[in-house]
């Protein structure tokens, strides 16, 4: 089985279809994308780097001196190399404890005195990252985003009608000055229904909330993701380079703890019962660099690029939704009533995302491009606004109208070359 088809074709089941409009702005799409690809980054250097950042390949452990019983002293070691060693790497890698033991000359105890389990499963650390920050899309997208495609596909289509029809007039009035029967009728009858779901729109906020709580979630998650980076794999003080690792107790020996002096080897005081061995993990700098990439800087505890991440997020959400282009839209074309758009309702929300989807529809997007490029001063009455859009329209409808000239031209500049 191909579990990269597999995986693909799972998370196809939370993606939105490609034939619906899109309900969410560009920058939360992006700052989702930023906040999933980051831990897979880190995950993918991770693995480059090498598995001893996760694994017991990175762990050493250091063979103690025998001080007492040897002859001549200090020239052999308590452990055998080939096979004992070994064994106690893979021992003190399934225990992951940082031991303290009391001063008690034989009687002393050991205690854990930290739990060192973290250092063993950053690949999950990390894939969990990716799962909780993907949620924020499978959230939206199975419980929200389909309902808001359905308004928006209606909303979409009607203003396209509108800007429709009002091509079509200014068409005509290119060919026929004067037309008194298109002077007669009344735009608005043919949007009855859509100027209702607008009115409608207007007085509830119930999709526009659930778009605030997405943003507040994702804040969340990306808090969250900062504070479990640092919490396991910054804090100096959760990840030592060297700790005690406890011994086995079938392995525990007799010796001095440090070297004897002769008095002290003659006499054998100081002697003590050695519960642990010295272990040294070494890629724990290299997975701290990793890590602060991913969440925060060193002591200053400032944080990067999730940080970054967050602060975009609310200053990109604040300036997006500062000027609706989208009711300014709707304002200048026939037929479309729109009301005074309330901040923060399912309306000013939608008439937002009116203007992210303009690439759906050539007419859409030509209103967008000509009410932008036309708009002058920001102190211009709405009325000089719309003036300028319909002068801009109908200059562009001219030029499209005009076009059965182009293959006369193109024929004569083929004959004169």
């Amino acid at each position: 089985m191909d579990s990269e088809k597999v995986l693909r074709e799972a998370t196809k089941f939370f993606e939105r279809d490609e034939t619906d409009p899109i309900t969410t702005f560009a920058i939360d799409e992006y700052l989702t994308s930023v906040s999933i690809s980051l831990p897979a980054l880190i995950l993918a250097v991770a693995i480059f780097l090498g598995g001893d950042m996760y694994s017991v390949d990175g762990l050493q452990v250091f063979n103690p001196n025998r001080y007492f019983g040897s002859s001549p002293p200090y020239k052999s070691y308590h452990f055998e190399t080939w096979n004992q060693i070994p064994f106690l790497r893979k021992y003190c890698w399934a225990k992951l404890s940082n031991m303290e033991c009391g001063v008690e000359t034989i009687l002393g105890n050991c205690e854990e005195s930290q739990n060192l389990w973290h250092y063993a499963i950053l690949p999950k650390f990390l894939f969990l990252i990716i799962v909780l920050m993907y949620t924020t899309k499978i959230i939206w997208n199975t419980n929200v985003a389909k309902d808001l495609a359905n308004i928006l596909n209606f909303i979409i289509g009607a203003t396209e009608e509108s800007i429709r029809d009002l091509v079509g007039d200014l068409a005509k009035e290119a060919e026929v000055e004067d037309n008194e029967e298109n002077k007669k009728k009344d735009p608005a009858l043919k949007y009855q229904q859509t100027n209702l779901i607008l009115h409608r729109l207007n007085n509830t906020n119930s999709l526009a909330l659930k778009f605030v709580f997405r943003r507040l979630y994702f804040i969340l998650l990306v808090a969250v993701a900062v504070y479990l980076t640092y919490f396991f794999y910054i804090d100096p003080a959760r990840n030592p380079v060297e700790f005690e690792c406890g011994l086995p107790e079938w392995l525990h020996f007799q010796d001095f703890p440090s070297r004897p002096t002769d008095e002290e080897h003659r006499n054998l005081t100081g002697l003590k019962i050695i519960k642990t061995i010295h272990a040294v993990y070494e890629p724990v700098n290299r997975r701290t660099i990793l890590m602060v990439i991913l969440g925060l800087c060193f002591n200053l505890k400032q944080a990067i690029l999730y940080i970054i991440v967050g602060i975009t997020a609310v200053v990109s959400w604040l300036v997006e939704s500062s000027e609706n282009q989208g009711a300014h839209l709707l304002k200048m074309l026939p037929g479309l009533k729109i009301p005074q758009v309330k901040r923060y309702s399912d309306l000013d929300f939608i008439l937002l995302l009116l203007h992210t989807n303009r690439s759906l529809s050539q007419y859409l997007k030509l209103s967008f491009d000509i009410m932008i490029s036309s708009n002058g001063k920001k102190t211009q009455s709405t009325f000089e606004k719309h003036q300028k859009f319909i002068s801009s329209l109908r200059e562009i409808t001219v030029w499209k109208t005009t076009t059965e000239n182009d293959d006369a031209i193109e024929q004569l500049l083929k004959k004169r070359n």
